[in-house]
């Protein structure tokens, strides 16, 4: 995406979607709080990323996909 403007700016986009998602998501006690917003947020995606690949390659079955992103964001120490 570097050097092609619109779609470095769509991609700063979903970026901000969920670093906002991210934020929400800490203030109201659902995910994790002990790392910053932006890194959860940019991990996310390229957790997804890599998630997405390995489903396409076969290394990974599409149902662990969305269990191993949620295990990133939750906060477990929740009762």
């Amino acid at each position: 995406m570097l050097g092609v403007a619109e779609l470095s700016d769509a991609a700063d986009a979903v970026v901000e979607r969920i670093t906002a998602f991210v934020v929400r998501g800490q203030g109201e006690g659902l995910f994790r709080t002990d790392m910053p917003s932006a890194w959860l947020a940019s991990t996310l995606c390229s957790l997804a990323e890599y998630a997405w690949e390995l489903v396409g390659e076969g290394g990974m079955d599409e149902r662990q996909a969305p269990d191993l992103l949620t295990k990133l964001l939750r906060d477990d120490t929740r009762p």
